[in-house]
């Protein structure tokens, strides 16, 4: 990081602290999940947090960074990072050979959910169709807002 030991915003550190929950993604992973949780007091307060951690795993995902990666590495990346969580969102419902097409000119494909592994790390997962079909660019559906509001709630 530059600065070594940034600041973290004290009353994001407090949100954090008193969340019923904190979602992770969707986003690049290198780019914008874990960037903002590396800044150090940030990490101390998620990993403090009482409320549920929750990682919104990618459609996609993106050369030069997650290429290839299944679900499990997103995750494991995440710990590698010393980010625990207790849910991963996961979609599964696919995506039209048109947009598979389209994104693998791009050198993205869809992440592979490698079920058992991704079990066998110990989380809750949710799986469902989170992605609006059809669509380009990809985006989470309004499926997901309302799949974490159902887990807030629960």
């Amino acid at each position: 990081l530059d600065p070594d030991r940034p600041q973290a915003y004290e009353p994001s550190k407090e949100a954090i602290l008193n969340a019923d929950m904190v979602i992770l993604g969707p986003g690049s992973l290198y780019t914008s999940t874990l960037p903002s949780v590396l800044i150090p007091d940030v990490g101390c307060v998620l990993a403090r947090t009482g409320g549920k951690k929750v990682y919104v795993c990618n459609v996609l995902t993106e050369p030069g960074s997650t290429h290839r990666y299944p679900v499990s590495e997103h995750i494991r990346a995440l710990q590698r990072h010393g980010v625990t969580i207790d849910t991963v969102l996961v979609h599964t419902g696919g995506l039209t050979e048109d947009v598979v097409r389209k994104y693998e000119s791009e050198g993205k494909y869809p992440v592979d959910y490698d079920r058992d592994v991704v079990l066998d790390l110990g989380l809750s997962v949710i799986e469902g169709d989170f992605a609006v079909q059809g669509m380009i660019p990809v985006r989470h559906s309004e499926a997901t807002g309302k799949t974490l509001w159902g887990l807030l709630n629960k």
